[in-house]
């Protein structure tokens, strides 16, 4: 009986084994047959604009121009114009989203033409999936006559030295219809002079400015209203950098350490005629405990260096103080000059660059090669 039980259980592992190799190629067969196919591959959609350029020719200041671009989609798959971005705040864009092959789609450019004048050009850029061209451009251009001409132009700016600089002149004249300056007004009081002159009246109009700082900078306008509604103002920008006697280059230093590792930095200054003219400095006026200052005469007589050196041990980690320099001369005795210093006392410690990549190994490529 044990003899017969050990035969039958030998006899059941063979059949295991035989029937195993059989069972694997049908699991995989059958697993194969179960796998969903692939999917087709999509046909590509493709962007087609016949006049991406549009010109409106003359219109008049202050007005507004519209244009609709139309385009199709010449490909076989949906084409999908994912962004329309113009190149300056004044177009606004409105456009169709999503075109199916074959079909039409329209973007909508709308440009305010307040403040321009003469040539304008300005682009949109037009994202989309089109994968042989997903940038494309569209331009609106054209020319904006002006209510008023303002010549040379609306931008007045002085520069040099007081005694040398000319009055300058603006010529304002209607365009379209008789106008009047009702008003003047600027915030530029006690630094420019300036008067309205009739040429002609309801026509033409000529404003005078002159500078009357003796030293330093300005930014500002003058603003003359007019009883057209069309255009209600006329802006003119006045700015000026008037030198004085004396130079001072910089005007402005920063010193100090800038990150921990890094040594002190310092600074120089030079002092100059603007005239060509032999100085001497009478006074120099500067917080000891932040600043060591050093003064030497220049070759040529017309000059000096200051080099300005900061006390780091009286500047807290961390921090970042502001002090100035005052200069006194014989030349204006009457005119004090300052320089403004910015000190600093970085604890941060200097960026470390990005590890550069291992050469490549000797038969292969770079990454991306």
């Amino acid at each position: 009986m044990g003899r017969s039980l050990k035969w039958c259980t030998l006899l059941l592992v063979c059949c295991f084994w035989a029937l195993t190799p059989q069972a694997a190629p049908a699991a995989e067969e059958a697993s194969q047959q179960a796998a969903p196919p692939a999917p087709p591959q999509q046909e590509p959609p493709k962007m087609a604009i016949a006049q991406p350029v549009f010109d409106f020719g003359e219109v008049m200041e202050g007005g507004e121009v519209e244009h609709d671009y139309i385009f199709t989609n010449t490909g076989k798959g949906p084409l999908q114009v994912t962004e329309v971005r113009p190149s300056c705040g004044c177009t606004l864009a409105h456009f169709d989203r999503t075109v199916p092959p074959g079909g039409t789609g329209k973007i909508t450019l709308k440009m305010n033409l307040k403040g321009f004048q003469g040539a304008v050009k300005k682009t949109a850029n037009v994202s989309s999936n089109d994968p042989a061209n997903p940038r494309m451009v569209l331009t609106i251009q054209g020319t904006v006559k002006t209510i008023i001409d303002v010549r040379p132009s609306g931008t007045v700016a002085f520069r040099g030295l007081s005694d040398q600089i000319a009055p300058s002149t603006v010529e304002m004249t209607g365009n379209t219809q008789p106008f009047h300056i009702t008003k003047m007004e600027s915030n530029l009081d006690e630094k420019v002079r300036y008067e309205l002159e009739t040429v002609q009246d309801g026509k033409q109009y000529r404003l005078k400015v002159a500078n009357l700082l003796k030293r330093g900078t300005y930014n500002g306008y003058i603003r003359c209203d007019t009883d057209l509604p069309a255009k209600p103002d006329i802006m003119i920008r006045v700015s000026g950098y008037i030198e004085g006697e004396i130079s001072l280059k910089p005007q402005t230093l920063l010193v100090g350490r800038l990150a921990a590792q890094q040594p002190v930095r310092t600074g120089t200054v030079q002092v100059s005629s603007t005239r060509g003219k032999s100085f001497n400095i009478t006074k120099l006026t500067y917080d000891e405990k932040m600043l060591q200052v050093k003064q030497a005469p220049v070759p040529n007589g017309t000059g000096y260096t200051l080099e300005i050196v900061p006390v780091m041990d009286n500047i807290p980690g961390g921090s970042r103080q502001q002090t100035n320099i005052s200069i006194e001369t014989d030349l204006t005795p009457e005119d004090r000059q300052d320089i403004q210093i910015h000190v600093i006392n970085s604890t941060e410690p200097v960026a470390s660059p990005p590890p550069a990549a291992p050469p490549a190994s000797k038969g292969s490529k770079a990454p991306g090669a």
